[in-house]
């Protein structure tokens, strides 16, 4: 909606959902314990108006809630780029032949920004799954891809001649 549409504050929203690419993911994620954490503020104004806070951060949804969210930048980048890139004159002619903004959406845009989506996705995985992947890589020492290379030192002493 940003890159294709006429809205007001284009240019602070586009700030805004860069931010957290510029931003440590630590301070990232103390910014959501703070906001909307068990004792957040945000927490906190929701349990005084329905009396719960109906989510948990600390709960696996929640964890891949928030590490999604400090990946959006790299969505957004890539997408924009084939949008702007995308030649609005075929959403047109899509318009004009009486398509509703869905269809052309998803059978004119969509089609368009598929490779741009995939490889975002893909990006988004690898860059989620690498702290994983090293906790996993550390507490199973028998993984095959994962195990230290040969040792290139030399054999024990018992395998050594004897210097003649």
């Amino acid at each position: 909606m940003i890159t294709r549409t006429d809205i007001k504050a284009k240019r602070l929203l586009e700030i805004l959902v860069l931010v957290p690419m510029f931003i440590s993911s630590i301070v990232l994620a103390f910014g959501y314990t703070v906001s909307v954490g068990p004792t957040g503020f945000v927490s906190l104004f929701i349990r005084d108006l329905i009396g719960v806070v109906p989510w948990n951060i600390y709960s696996l949804p929640g964890m891949i809630l928030i590490a999604g969210l400090s990946h959006v930048p790299h969505v957004y980048l890539y997408v924009s780029s084939a949008m702007r890139n995308l030649p609005s004159d075929l959403e047109e002619a899509a318009r004009t032949t009486g398509a509703s903004i869905w269809q052309v959406s998803r059978d004119v845009t969509l089609p368009m920004v598929l490779p741009a989506l995939i490889f975002a996705a893909a990006l988004n995985v690898l860059l989620g799954s690498k702290p994983s992947a090293f906790r996993w890589c550390s507490a199973t020492p028998t993984a095959s891809w994962c195990s230290p290379p040969i040792s290139t030192s030399s054999p024990p002493c018992s395998a050594r001649r004897p210097i003649s």
